[in-house]
């Protein structure tokens, strides 16, 4: 029922259980329900994907004959066309997201698009005196948060 592409709230109708029930046999996995669920969804976004060019390529009831005789597009049916078409793009990239959601890419670079620019400072720790010493070594620990720089690779 659910691969074939019907809701819960319709399943629910159809077989006369509450749809609360099911929604917690898929929570509680009840007898594996929530996985045979998650792999219904899975069908029934697989399938929608391969809807979209079937309904994007359906051009038979774009256009109607008006009260004058002539063809005239139809707005209402293009529209839902488009509706049906973006409502499954953006199901599919929320419950696929690594095959249909959006791919963000963050790219960060310096002073007008330029490279970053690095800057090192060495510092002789043999010229501090001990205490100097302690302090850095703690300045340090606290900005890597205790990580030496083996642990952190």
């Amino acid at each position: 029922m659910m691969a074939d592409g019907m809701s819960t709230p319709e399943i629910a109708r159809e077989t006369g259980i509450i749809d609360r029930s099911i929604y917690q046999w898929i929570i509680d996995d009840h007898d594996g329900f929530g996985q045979r669920y998650a792999r219904a969804k899975h069908v029934v976004a697989l399938r929608w994907a391969d809807e979209l060019t079937t309904i994007a390529d359906d051009r038979s009831d774009d256009y109607v004959v008006n009260e004058e005789g002539k063809m005239v597009p139809d707005h209402d049916h293009i529209s839902r066309a488009k509706l049906r078409i973006d409502t499954r793009k953006w199901i599919l990239g929320k419950v696929l997201p690594k095959i249909y959601g959006d791919r963000v890419i963050t790219e960060i670079t310096g002073k007008d698009g330029g490279a970053i620019e690095m800057q090192a400072t060495r510092i002789d720790v043999l010229a501090l005196a001990p205490e100097q010493r302690d302090q850095l070594k703690n300045i340090l620990l606290q900005a890597t948060k205790g990580k030496t720089e083996d642990e952190s690779r």
